[in-house]
């Protein structure tokens, strides 16, 4: 079911096509969220969640704890408290002064490339929304989905707010885009596990790559 990455360029013109991107690892060359969290922790809360993360990143190692259940713990410990405003504008000078320097050459040609083409670009990640949202603006990206984090008084819970998007719900988020499966071309992109059901529901799939598509691990 993939030919070649460009099997679509002479496609019916009732054809839909859509371009979906994991961000963390597939778009950037840095995992973005630890990196923004501790970017904008404070020294005591740093060494206060020091012995966490070691613990959590020992138990995912020996699958103790699924990832999912531990990035939980992480988000509870350091956002509890975080006021809602500030979280928010810091992430959209993350998005707009620090993300641009962490896009891959090779993503940024191949989001070109689909936009040179007249397809659709969709983001689906466990990010949060509120960096990506800004980011995906400034490259013309229709649709966003990633972690959102609950509010009460003005300051994050620490708990999400609906799922997280990884796995399953990626494909629910892109599903939500298209009218007919029939009649839509996906291609996608990951670099993984997260990003499996995605890439086996793509009719191109492209596992850590952007000029190859199948040869996926699962």
């Amino acid at each position: 079911m993939q030919p070649n990455a460009h099997a679509n360029d002479n496609a019916p013109s009732n054809v839909d096509t859509i371009a979906v991107f994991d961000f963390d690892g597939t778009v950037t060359q840095y995992h973005s969220f630890w990196r923004f969290v501790m970017a904008n922790t404070s020294i005591t809360k740093k060494l206060a969640g020091t012995g966490l993360i070691v613990r959590l990143l020992f138990d995912i190692k020996i699958k103790k704890k699924p990832l999912m259940l531990a990035r939980e713990e992480f988000v509870r410990f350091f956002l509890r408290g975080f006021d809602a405003q500030k979280w928010r504008d810091k992430a959209t000078t993350f998005a707009l002064e620090q993300l641009p320097q962490w896009i891959t050459p090779e993503a940024k040609a191949r989001i070109e490339w689909h936009q040179s083409q007249g397809h659709r670009l969709a983001l689906v990640s466990n990010s949060p929304i509120d960096y990506l949202v800004p980011w995906a603006k400034l490259y013309g990206f229709e649709h966003v989905a990633g972690s959102q984090f609950a509010e009460h008084n003005g300051q994050l819970t620490g708990e999400m707010q609906g799922n997280h998007c990884f796995g399953p719900e990626k494909v629910n988020q892109l599903e939500a885009l298209i009218n007919e499966r029939a009649n839509t071309i996906v291609y996608a992109y990951g670099d993984s596990v997260g990003d499996r059901e995605l890439l086996q529901y793509a009719d191109f799939a492209f596992y850590r790559n952007f000029s190859t598509p199948g040869n996926l691990p699962w």
